[in-house]
């Protein structure tokens, strides 16, 4: 789950007992959208910073590799398309960003959404 104090908490939902296992706090805004890719084992984090933070999830260990600063507002949402290797983000600079996975290059710019 995403908060207001700019940490990204990692539940384990066991036999409906729910219990924080780990926080991560690399972000400096709100983190306001996660995405999961089970097929290459990453978590994906958008944030009012304004960067998406990717980490490596395999083993539980939840390392923060790489990070995506090229936006001038908050990242509002996520959407993953693994099938065809692409990362969305929505923006509240009113931008729809694709980076292709996994070299994380941004491919593409949908500009002025109203």
């Amino acid at each position: 789950s995403g908060s207001g104090d700019h940490t990204i908490k990692i539940w384990n939902i066991e036999n409906d007992n729910y219990t924080c296992i780990k926080t991560l706090d690399d972000h400096e805004g709100w983190v306001w959208c996660l995405v999961i890719d089970i097929k290459n084992n990453k978590l994906y984090s958008g944030s009012e910073d304004s960067t998406i933070k990717i980490f490596n999830i395999e083993n539980n260990n939840y390392t923060c590799i790489k990070t995506i600063n090229n936006t001038t507002g908050s990242i509002m949402c996520l959407a993953l398309d693994e099938k065809n290797n692409k990362l969305y983000s929505g923006g509240s600079d009113k931008t729809i960003k694709i980076y292709k996975t996994p070299i994380y290059i941004n491919i593409n710019l949908l500009m002025d959404l109203n």
